[in-house]
């Protein structure tokens, strides 16, 4: 299946089919904010001042308005559209595997005109309509039009070349949709009625885009946006692995409790029929056999087997809580089948069987749901031909359900439901009697009785409503327990036999809800035999309050995310003994706030396998942070048990890992297995599943002193607001900050607002990524305050405020690796940065040692391999008293001093850092530069930009190669220290050496930044450091120009700058190599390059550079680039609109309009030739697009610079940088448009 096809075709076909089905609601005269009256006639309708009539009936167009009133417009809309999209991929797929009825209707065709050609698409509307309705029979749900309004809103033009229906014909291959290719053993890819499940995960993903992008906002995830947020399809072999070893594991046990059973040997079945066992384990590629287990636990495991010997095919439950598109379920179908079939039973009968049996489904989504039952369905069609017959003439109800909810079921509808007027017919139950009712009297009397019984059926009824309020919001986690769900059924049918027009309404909802509650609490309250399920992963903070606080009140110890929440609720769901599957994120089974997760699992379950399957485990790009572990556990405890762990982590795709698991069952390879009772690594802290590690660490873990006694690592605030109160340095008026402060009083003294604050950031050791500040004026008071008002204390988010200020180390909490920095006083520390501090100072220099080392990265992988570095997992870093030994730790300090001092010099070689002094290439020049060249050499340098690049190559080059020597030293002598000898080895990669070396491209182009600073006074060429005042052009405007139209062109500025700098005897060799270090082209001289480079690419730079925060601001009149201008937003005032206006944009259009006469006059000539006359004209349209543009940029300029806009840095640049974007006027022409002064970010 080409995934890109379907993905693409999915995501075009939402919004074509939105757009249709909006334009179609339009035409009936229904519009988000109005609505048409219409006029009704016998056969359909027509808007109030139109022609056209409308064949349906007026109350489906009523239907359709009432519904949009409750449900919004929007809703509705995408409702229809997603409706028809399940109908048309669901024909398609029917009508590729010829499962359509021969004929579904009789059509009259003599109701039609003559000129069937003109009617088609009318014709083809009306038997796509009847196909739907008569397939809704079968199909009903999917094809069953429960709301009138779905056939009134379907698309039009449903026959032209790029409609839904074609594009879904040409862009979707036959062969990926036939069910067959399913059980060919060569057939690459996925096929058959799963497609369709990927094509509703493509379907919604711009949907879910966008809820991500609205968490990162901190917009929490609602219950109607839960299902776009956590639909991820499992690959296929993943889902192969999870049955096979759950379901095929329980039909296997059955049989090895057998005393007559041996393997591969033919044995009875209680059907009679004949099992196979070892050609069914040799059909399932993904099954793995236990691990051998010690002599008692065999024998526990024989009882258990014992159990399993009365389960017979037809009262085996599994359950999917989190169904999605039935996936798992509908493999789980094909395994059962097999099963039946080795049990001798009839084939025909199979399908159905297994469908009112066996399988049992839930989801929160009832759009998937719907794809679910479609896909059973097809499954089971797959497997007896004669099944759409069956159904019609018997039915067929399946155990699949999408949670509902019970909010509309009222106290009067509860009333009703117990009427005892109908009571004493529909209800014969037994009953417990409640003592508050009968009182010394006889139960076998009829009147208390029915007392009784109304009693015993309002409780329950109450009950269930209680329960499923809100149920959306919770879906299958809701712990339903058993009531009498007969006498509900009973009273059911009863009400559908009643013909009560008084209570119409009560009745309808009993129907249409009441059922369905009955139903789902049903199952919800049922124990099974296997659980699987691939359950949403939703951590705590991105869930909206309603969710958390029940999550927190209810799930305490997995409550940290929703897949973990689903770890515990599928152990309820299991029988005793039953066996449990799931994939999930794999940081259960490391973090440190999972600790007592673990614990509590391994109390109550046993795991039989697992796969540790890493990052790319789904054949989506899900990213590298998303980590995976698929599992099968049972649910009784034994911590003597040795589970079985495949690690497949080290795989770099999902194929990969498929390939390699399928080599491990078929005992191919042996490597990456390993086999152990998982409770003997709760020796080492936190308690993690670190399934590799062997007896040597684990003896360093029980034997040396944790980190916390040397050192305090702390977690740091969360602001509850980072755009308000957080800036990078480069964005405020520099003398605002205070970089140095020693505490909080004197940081408070200062009477600064910004200080440095550590966020984390890249990868990186030693020192660097010093990038943002904080708003804490006045002892943070702002930031306390808005804390306070959210959580009532602002001690909540801000933490570990005495540590403020303070030397220390600091690391990145998302990351592969902890990258531990030294950090000088001055900072607070964010969450996300959180650091780590020392009684004594000479001993940071030795943690830091530690935590850059091989030795370190060891430990926290084993006892956290996921991205998120924690503070308790840090403190618990065993550390060996040897390295404060003095000798040992006086080269310790100094290695480390040399690799601080180091990465610092590197840091401060750019302009984003706020101890950027000059441009490497001045540092050379100068003489500033520790390096060891000649004096013949330094006075190169003083001339020639190409020799400053060489001498800074080799310097960088030097110190990278010491800063990696150290790093293997430090390493070698921690390895010698722990014994570690065995297990890991002092190199350095070069791609974990954390500075980088000279980039000639990279450097000249820093270069030119650099010098477009000094022409802004924000750097100088003949003074170091940042230079935050000096007159450089009374305008402060840098122009930027493909004619050279102003003597301030940016250009002629960087060449006059270069000439300043390395003397003009040798401009035209150091401009050569600018130029072709930027990518000069064959035909460019080196000024035209420079000029492009400035036209089309140095804005783009600064903008990666600074990350979307721009402190060169580009003026730019629009997409013909007219005009081009540079201001310094540090230099901004309000008239600086006007003197661009005045001195530039009108003068660029008088320029403009003489080239303009200079072409028309050459157009008019006789004196050119015909090519010149050609090329002319085609100047003349540019010219004029040119000149049109600048005249109404100009007029915008005026508009701008009447309204005297202002700024104020402390807002941050991108409030500023938008306060003139998008902005409304009135151009010469009266039109109202919306123009952006700078260039678009």
């Amino acid at each position: 299946m080409d995934k890109t096809k379907v993905k693409s075709f999915s995501v075009w076909a939402r919004r074509n089919l939105i757009k249709a089905v909006a334009k179609r609601a339009l035409k009936i005269g229904v519009e988000k904010n109005s609505i048409s009256e219409v006029e009704e006639f016998q056969h359909g309708f027509k808007i109030k001042g139109k022609e056209e009539i409308i064949d349906f009936p007026v109350r489906y167009r009523k239907t359709l308005i009432d519904n949009i009133k409750q449900k919004g417009f929007e809703e509705i809309i995408e409702e229809v559209a997603c409706t028809w999209f399940f109908r048309f991929i669901a024909l398609r797929y029917m009508e590729v595997n010829n499962y359509l009825p021969e004929k579904i209707i009789d059509l009259p065709l003599e109701k039609f005109p003559i000129d069937k050609q003109k009617y088609m698409p009318k014709l083809y509307k009306y038997i796509l309509i009847k196909e739907c309705n008569e397939l809704g029979k079968i199909i009903p749900e999917i094809f069953q039009n429960k709301s009138d309004y779905m056939e009134i809103l379907i698309p039009d033009n449903l026959l032209n070349g790029d409609s839904i229906i074609k594009r879904l014909v040409q862009d979707i291959e036959e062969e990926c949709l036939k069910e067959e290719n399913n059980f060919l053993q060569d057939y690459k890819g996925l096929c058959g009625v799963e497609v369709i499940g990927w094509m509703y995960q493509y379907y919604i993903s711009e949907k879910k885009d966008e809820v991500f992008a609205a968490l990162k906002e901190n917009v929490k995830i609602e219950k109607e946006n839960i299902p776009a947020a956590t639909q991820l399809f499992t690959p296929k072999w993943i889902v192969k692995y999870m049955v096979e070893n759950s379901l095929g594991r329980l039909w296997i046990d059955k049989f090895k409790g057998d005393s007559e059973y041996i393997d591969n040997e033919k044995c009875t079945s209680s059907k009679g029929g004949k099992l196979h066992i070892g050609l069914l384990k040799e059909k399932w590629q993904y099954y793995l056999e236990e691990s051998k287990q010690g002599l008692e636990v065999e024998k526990e495991l024989d009882e258990i087997r014992k159990y399993e010997n009365n389960i017979s095919p037809e009262n085996i439950r599994i359950l999917d809580p989190c169904m999605g598109s039935g996936h798992i379920l509908v493999y789980a179908f094909d395994l059962l089948y097999e099963i039946y079939i080795d049990a001798g039973y009839n084939r025909r009968e199979i399908p159905e069987l297994i469908l009112k049996n066996n399988i049992y489904g839930l989801d929160i989504d009832d759009k998937v749901t719907k794809l679910s039952s479609f896909a059973l369905k097809m499954k089971a069609r797959y497997y007896n031909k004669e099944l759409f017959k069956d159904i019609q003439r018997d039915g067929l109800k399946l155990n699949i359900c999408s949670i509902e909810e019970s909010n509309e079921i009222s106290k009067e509808v509860i009333d009703y439901f117990c009427s005892s007027q109908v009571l004493k017919k529909s209800i014969n139950v037994k009953v417990k009697s409640p003592k508050n009712i009968v009182k010394n009297s006889r139960v076998g009397k009829s009147q208390d009785r029915l007392k009784v019984e109304e009693y015993n059926l309002r409780k329950d009824v109450e009950y269930l409503v209680n329960t499923f309020n809100n149920a959306k919001e919770y879906g299958s986690i809701l712990e339903v327990r058993k009531i009498n769900f007969e006498a509900l059924e009973s009273r059911i049918e009863e009400i559908k036999k009643e013909d009560n027009f008084i209570f119409g309404d009560y009745r309808k909802l009993i129907l249409d809800k009441m059922s369905l509650l009955i139903k789902q609490g049903k199952i919800m309250s049922m124990k099974y035999d296997v659980v699987i399920t691939n359950p949403p992963y939703m951590g705590l903070r991105g869930i909206n309050s309603k969710l958390a606080d029940f999550l927190i009140n209810n799930f305490p110890i997995s409550k940290y995310d929703l897949f973990s929440v689903y770890m515990e609720v599928c152990l309820k769901y299991s029988k005793k003994y039953g066996i449990v599957s799931m994939i999930n994120q794999h940081s259960w089974m490391f973090l440190s706030s999972f600790m007592e997760f673990r614990n509590w699992l391994l109390d109550k379950s046993t795991f039989i396998n697992m796969l540790h399957l890493g990052t790319r485990a789904f054949e989506e790009n899900v990213g590298t942070i998303v980590q995976n572990v698929a599992y099968v556990s049972r649910n009784y405890s034994n911590y003597s048990y040795k589970t079985k762990v495949i690690n497949l982590t080290k795989e770099n795709s999902s194929e990969e890992k498929n390939i390699k698991l399928k080599e491990i069952c078929s005992n191919i390879s042996k490597r990456e297995i390993y086999e152990l009772a998982l409770k003997q690594l709760f020796i080492i802290p936190s308690k993690p599943f670190a399934y590799w590690v062997n007896e040597n660490i684990l003896k360093v873990f029980s034997s040396f002193k944790p980190l916390s006694e040397l050192a305090k690592p702390r977690q740091g605030m969360a602001t509850s607001d980072n755009k308000r109160f957080l800036r990078q340095w480069f964005e405020v008026d520099i003398n605002k900050i205070k970089f140095d402060a020693n505490n909080s009083e004197e940081a408070q003294n200062s009477g600064k607002k910004w200080f440095p604050y550590n966020k984390g950031g890249e990868y990186r050791k030693w020192y660097g990524n010093n990038e943002f500040i904080i708003n804490w004026e006045n002892d943070g008071k702002e930031v306390k305050e808005y804390a306070a008002k959210l959580y009532k204390s602002y001690s909540r988010t801000i933490k570990n405020e005495k540590f403020y200020f303070k030397k220390g180390l600091t690391y990145t909490f998302i990351s592969e690796d902890i990258g531990a920095r030294y950090c000088q006083n001055g900072f607070i520390f964010d969450v996300a940065g959180s650091s780590i501090f020392t009684e004594k100072e000479e001993q940071i220099n030795i943690v830091l040692a530690l935590l850059c080392s091989k030795i370190s990265k060891m430990f926290l992988d084993i006892m956290n391999p996921t991205y998120n570095i924690q503070v308790g997992d840090i403190k618990n870093v065993p550390i060996s008293k040897k390295m404060l030994q003095e000798e040992i730790s006086y080269k310790i300090k100094n290695l480390v001093h040399e690799n601080i001092i180091i990465s610092k010099n590197e840091w401060d070689s750019f302009e984003t850092s706020w101890d950027f002094k000059w441009h490497p290439f001045l540092l050379i020049k100068n003489g500033e530069l520790e390096s060891d060249i000649s004096e013949a050499e330094k006075s190169l340098c003083n001339k020639y930009i190409s020799c400053g690049f060489d001498v800074w190559k080799s310097f960088t080059n030097k110190q990278f190669q010491k800063l990696k020597k150290n790093e293997e030293e430090l390493n070698r002598m921690l390895i010698e220290i722990y014994g570690f000898k065995e297990e890991l080895t002092p190199e350095v990669k070069d791609k974990d050496i954390t500075i980088k070396k000279a980039d000639r491209e990279r450097d000249i182009k820093s270069f030119i930044s650099f010098a477009v600073g000094c022409m802004f006074g924000r750097y100088s060429g003949y003074k170091k450091g940042l230079i935050c005042a000096g007159r450089i052009d009374d305008s402060i405007i840098i122009p930027i120009t493909e004619e050279e139209c102003f003597e301030d062109d940016i250009v002629l500025r960087f060449i006059n700058f270069v000439k300043a700098l390395y003397g003009k005897e040798t401009l035209n060799e150091n401009l050569d190599f600018i130029a072709d270090s930027i990518g000069r082209k064959s035909f460019e001289t080196s000024r035209q390059c420079i000029k492009r480079y400035f036209l089309r690419d140095f804005y783009k730079d600064h903008l990666k550079i600074y990350k979307k925060k721009p402190i060169y601001w580009l003026l730019k009149s629009g997409k013909n680039e007219g005009f081009s201008a540079l201001i310094y937003m540090h230099r901004y005032n309000e008239n600086i609109i006007q003197s661009v206006r005045v001195n530039y944009v009108h003068l660029i259009v008088e320029k403009y309009t003489k080239q303009m006469n200079k072409l028309n006059t050459i157009v008019s000539s006789e004196d050119y030739s015909i090519k010149d006359v050609n090329s002319a004209k085609k100047d003349i349209e540019k010219v004029f697009k040119k000149i049109e543009e600048c005249k109404e940029y100009e007029e915008f300029l005026e508009y701008l610079s009447a309204r005297k806009m202002s700024i104020y840095l402390d807002d941050g640049i991108k409030v500023n940088y938008e306060k003139f974007q998008q902005i409304k006027f009135i151009n010469s022409k009266g039109i109202e448009v919306k123009k952006d002064l700078f260039f678009k970010i």
